[in-house]
């Protein structure tokens, strides 16, 4: 799924949620009637019955009404709709919270705008830049500095500009830029942000990864495996691009020597 790529950031992340919010909410009546239809098909290529649920209500004083009256299709319609109405309640709710990442460091995705040249800056863009560094450094008062933030901001945009040998498009490259050219003291407060925007965590994909490799690593051949050794093979698991391109036999050459001891024949 696309909301579950590993290179997906929050701002991208709230246009794709926004967009399924809107398809589910325009194409509400019609995802239901399909897979009522589609449902009601399969059951009766395999000659499953489809048995009425009679929906009882208590009576008040006076109703002769016994139930509610609502047919196979009807219930299911309903059940489906209340599905589609939690399912709408959370995707807003993660959009909310998305779109209000996007206007804390928004800003500091678009390095392009961020970087750009102090004479080609309009007056109301150096103006929406101060608001929106204050705006972070408010939030993250123990971590950034009001004002050095956004000074750090613009001897930054200098220091790239002297620099005609870099190109600088993605946040990533930025912060690489700024931790090749010198120590922790070197824009402290840009460094830091660009990092906290970098982790922000958008998506609950690596957890369930996690445990769908835990599925597979801890089976009934494995009951007796300690937990260093649980969490070593999920590492190797969830890494297993990475443990491809090893060449084990060096590894393995280099433990025998470690171990190897010499035998008085």
């Amino acid at each position: 799924m696309r909301l579950q790529d590993h290179q997906m950031n929050f701002h991208d992340a709230a246009k794709e949620l926004k967009a399924l919010e809107m398809y589910f909410i325009e194409n509400r009546e019609a995802i239901c009637n399909e897979s009522l239809d589609a449902t009601l098909e399969q059951c009766e290529n395999y000659n499953i019955t489809v048995e009425l649920r009679t929906r009882r209500k208590k009576k008040m004083p006076g109703e002769t009404a016994f139930d509610v009256g609502l047919s196979a299709r009807q219930e299911i319609m309903r059940l489906m709709n209340g599905t589609l109405d939690r399912l709408h309640t959370e995707m807003k709710e993660r959009s909310t919270r998305l779109e209000d990442l996007g206007n804390k460091f928004g800003f500091l995705l678009d390095v392009e705008q961020l970087l750009k040249d102090k004479s080609s800056e309009s007056l109301d863009d150096r103006k929406r830049m101060k608001e929106n560094s204050l705006r972070v450094s408010e939030f993250y008062r123990s971590d950034l500095d009001d004002y050095e933030f956004y000074d750090e901001i613009l001897d930054c945009r200098m220091l790239v500009a002297s620099r005609t040998d870099v190109q600088i498009s993605t946040p990533e490259k930025l912060i690489q830029f700024i931790v090749q050219y010198g120590d922790q003291n070197v824009f402290p407060n840009l460094r830091v942000a660009i990092q906290l925007m970098l982790t922000l965590a958008i998506s609950v994909a690596s957890c369930e990864r996690s445990f769908s490799k835990l599925n597979l690593i801890m089976s009934y051949l494995r009951a007796s495996v300690g937990q260093d050794r649980l969490n070593a093979l999920a590492l190797l698991s969830i890494e297993r691009e990475e443990v491809e391109r090893i060449n084990f036999d060096d590894i393995i050459d280099q433990f025998a020597s470690a171990k190897s001891r010499n035998i008085q024949v």
